[in-house]
């Protein structure tokens, strides 16, 4: 629930709960008692007609609100002295309507709004019940409606706290998602990048292992194009900063134009964003060669952006702009586009053309991992709080429930005695409850004790004072209960009351003062319930995806140390292609000596199942097989390898069983090796042809363990199939 729902859902709330408690109460006074004038039933027809008014309207507002409290202050003031019978008619009514308005007000208000709404009701209930000889009771109430509000404001801010913190974590959570696809999709681009070489340095690689004829100045400009786009390849970001203007200079130190720079003399970048804009500065420098036609090129550096303009010719005719918007749109735009930034082309015939560059500051903050911050926890404290809370409720309503002196009603003298000691006894044990379950045979004892307990006052005496403090105990007890048990036994605790005064025949006043409270106290109490499960929910709502940031921080940890991994591996591989290209484009190597041909078949098949795994690298198959294919290659075996796109995640022990024969036959193979994994409806299969020494195929011989496996050799080859039941496996998950 959002921060807007919880709110617009408590004034609702709190907006019902004024107006049903007003209308209830109109309702008794005409329905049970006498008036001492005309103008009583007056009073009580406009509390009901108002009241019905509101609900039906349910207007809000300033205007508004200050109408209803000069109602309410005016029913206050004058019933108590309009309604005839004593103590209870006096008191009763304007003492439930007070509380409506104090609590109602409280929730939503702001403090300044609640304070004003309070004082003036505690003094029209002072002045009210003062004037029929109740002020001394009049200043014990109003300590208690004083505490409400309290009461009230502390949970109204809790609430939307509560609310906050669901909010924060629904936002962090979006937020991990959203990282997450940004992740996802920047992974997905720099392995497409990668994959390009497929067609270029592979395919070159591939040419010159096979042994195919081709002229040298060919092979050269081949070798030329593959180590250009090399170059433009995502690589691993050390962390480490590179100087962008000694870059820029270093990359037009045999421009055939005239350079000039501008603007900073030195300025330090990440090395991602660094090496991006240093690539998309150099396919500028080239188009500016191939067609500017230019004398000067200057190069101006600011904090975020590089600008590259020349004294050419600009864009002559619409085909040529279109041709040089479509080639910058490709080699500068997607490259300052993929790190979040942007490039402009602006030119004219005669006037040259000018490539402005922007990029993103990045900062620690944003690629370090953000912490996972516990709003669940926030929410649990603030819902013991509201606990606590309820607990001191119930025991100052126990307290105040004690009759004052001339007020005591006809029930035995033992009975408040054992009410009370009844009433305290579940108010202890439900603020040891708050934070420490109690098993839920003992708090069902306790809960039943205290309802088996309270209609006694009713059976023994005319007085019913003490079922408001009840309420509020077993409100205490079933506190942490689900929202329907702690409803049924709250309201539960009301109609045992009016039962019990049923069965007695309690006259009118009993009755009224029943409905009194129920409405009063009783709503109270409802909607502190409905309350404390919106807190609840929050929590829940919170903790779920609290725990769904963590799920995906967790994988995305994982797929970064993988993705790392394949940097990398890459790295490693770019560092042993790039001095064999070099060397193929300075005719410095010769494709036909056999020694450069080997070295080609070896990267070239390394290249390509770097590539091949690049969708399937993350699987715990190929990771647990990579230290066995990098022996095999680093002996100078080929490896080539497929994995299907369906085989299902494997226990680490069943992995075990499955590699362990495979792992034994790759580290010992000589000159090649594919390796192949299927799976079916019904097993998972791991299949290995290589060219090993007989010690490795007799050490795969001796091998004990589950895994069904076939082992053929002819000749200088083998051939392994090791096969698990997919039975197995999940019987292991």
């Amino acid at each position: 629930m959002t921060t807007r729902e919880a709110r617009r859902l408590v004034e609702l709330i709190a907006f019902g709960l004024r107006h049903i408690v007003v209308l209830i109460t109109g309702a008794v006074d005409l329905v049970v008692w006498q008036m001492a004038a005309p103008a009583g039933p007056m009073l009580s027809a406009t509390l009901v007609v108002w009241s019905v008014a509101r609900l039906v309207t349910r207007r809000s507002g300033p205007v508004w609100l200050i109408a209803d409290m000069a109602i309410a202050v005016g029913y206050i003031c004058w019933s108590p002295s309009l309604l005839e019978g004593g103590v209870v008619p006096a008191t009763a009514g304007s003492g439930s309507v007070a509380v409506a308005m104090i609590i109602s007000v409280g929730l939503v208000a702001r403090t300044s709004v609640t304070v004003a709404v309070t004082a003036s009701t505690l003094a029209a209930l002072i002045v009210g019940w003062s004037v029929v000889g109740y002020s001394t009771l009049a200043l014990g109430y109003g300590l208690v409606l004083a505490a409400e509000w309290g009461l009230t404001v502390w949970i109204g801010r809790m609430v939307r706290r509560a609310s906050q913190l669901a909010d924060e974590a629904l936002t962090e959570g979006n937020r991990a998602h959203v990282a997450r696809q940004v992740s996802l999709a920047r992974r997905s681009f720099e392995r497409e990048q990668w994959a390009l070489l497929h067609d270029t340095a592979a395919s070159t690689l591939l040419m010159v292992g096979q042994g195919v004829a081709v002229d040298p100045a060919r092979l050269a400009a081949q070798a030329k194009r593959d180590l250009a786009t090399l170059e433009l390849v995502p690589l691993d970001d050390t962390g480490t900063t590179i100087d962008l203007v000694a870059q820029l200079a270093t990359l037009v130190v045999d421009f055939p134009i005239a350079v000039r720079f501008s603007g900073s003399k030195s300025l330090e970048l990440d090395e991602a964003t660094a090496r991006t804009v240093v690539a998309a500065a150099r396919e500028a420098f080239n188009n500016v060669e191939r067609h500017a036609n230019a004398q000067t090129v200057v190069v101006h550096v600011e904090d975020r952006s590089l600008a590259i303009s020349d004294d050419g010719i600009g864009f002559s005719s619409a085909r040529e702009r279109f041709a040089a918007r479509h080639g910058v749109r490709n080699s500068i735009i997607a490259r300052l586009q993929h790190i979040g930034g942007a490039a402009t082309v602006s030119s004219a015939p005669g006037r040259g053309t000018a490539v402005r560059m922007t990029w993103p500051v990045r900062s620690d903050e944003s690629t370090a991992p953000a912490p996972i911050a516990d709003p669940a926890g926030g929410i649990a404290r603030i819902q013991r709080a509201l606990g606590y809370g309820v607990v001191m409720t119930a025991g100052l309503m126990a307290l105040f429930s004690v009759p004052p002196p001339g007020v005591a009603g006809t029930e035995p003298t033992w009975l408040l005695p054992v009410l009370m000691a009844t009433n305290v006894a579940g108010i202890l044990f439900a603020a040891y409850g708050i934070r420490r379950s109690w098993p839920p045979v003992a708090t069902w004892l306790v809960i039943g004790l205290v309802f088996a307990v309270a209609p006694l006052q009713g059976l023994f005496g005319e007085s019913v004072r003490l079922i408001a403090g009840t309420s509020w105990t077993l409100l205490a007890l079933t506190f942490r209960c689900r929202l329907p048990v702690s409803l049924a036994v709250v309201v539960a605790s009301w109609i045992a009351a009016f039962g019990v005064a049923s069965v007695r025949s309690v006259e009118g006043a009993g009755f009224a003062v029943l409905g009194y409270s129920a409405a009063g106290s009783g709503s109270l109490l409802i909607f502190i319930t409905v309350l404390a499960d919106m807190i609840r929910r929050a929590e829940r709502t919170a903790l779920a995806e609290t725990n769904d940031r963590a799920r995906l921080a967790a994988a995305q940890a994982v797929e970064d140390a993988l993705q790392r991994d394949y940097r990398r591996r890459f790295d490693d591989l770019s560092k042993a292609v790039v001095p064999l290209l070099r060397g193929l484009a300075s005719a410095q190597l010769s494709s036909v000596d056999p020694a450069v041909r080997a070295t080609a078949r070896v990267e070239d098949a390394r290249m390509r199942r770097l590539f091949a795994q690049s969708v399937s690298f993350d699987h715990p198959l190929l990771q647990e097989l990579q230290p066995s294919i990098d022996i095999a290659e680093s002996n100078g075996a080929t490896i080539t390898f497929d994995i299907a796109a369906d085989v299902p995640d494997i226990p680490a022990t069943a992995r075990t069983e499955l590699l362990v024969a495979p792992s034994m036959l790759l580290a010992d193979s000589r000159s090649r090796a594919r390796i192949v994994v299927a799976s079916s409806a019904t097993d998972v299969t791991i299949s290995v042809v290589c060219d090993c020494g007989a010690d490795a195929i007799r050490a795969v011989e001796r091998l004990p363990g589950d895994a069904a496996f076939e082992l053929i050799t002819l000749a200088d080859e083998t051939w392994l199939k090791v096969r698990h039941p997919l039975a197995e496996l999940s019987k292991r998950t």
